[in-house]
């Protein structure tokens, strides 16, 4: 039974330290949304589980849950919407 139960908790910790993290799926969405080099867009913490990304002059922000094996992130709002984590040009 002993070697069962540190098989499940070494399992579960195995599960949790891959899991991706809501900058990384935020980032990979954004890319893949906007069409922008993962390396051009820029992505800042809104709260834990919610990003705001720039991406090649687009600004979305993505709300991203996490279950027990993965992470989704949905774009909650458009580049019109989405305030711009840079100060407006004078």
């Amino acid at each position: 039974m002993r070697p069962l139960i540190a098989f499940s908790l070494l399992a579960s910790s195995f599960v949790v330290a891959c899991a991706p993290t809501a900058e990384s799926v935020a980032r990979g969405r954004a890319a893949n949304a906007f069409g922008c080099p993962e390396s051009q867009i820029v992505t800042s913490e809104l709260s834990p589980g919610t990003e705001v990304v720039d991406a090649c002059g687009h600004h979305a922000v993505y709300t991203c849950p996490r279950d027990r094996t993965h992470r989704v992130c949905i774009r909650e709002a458009s580049s019109a919407e989405a305030p711009s984590s840079q100060p407006p040009a004078p």
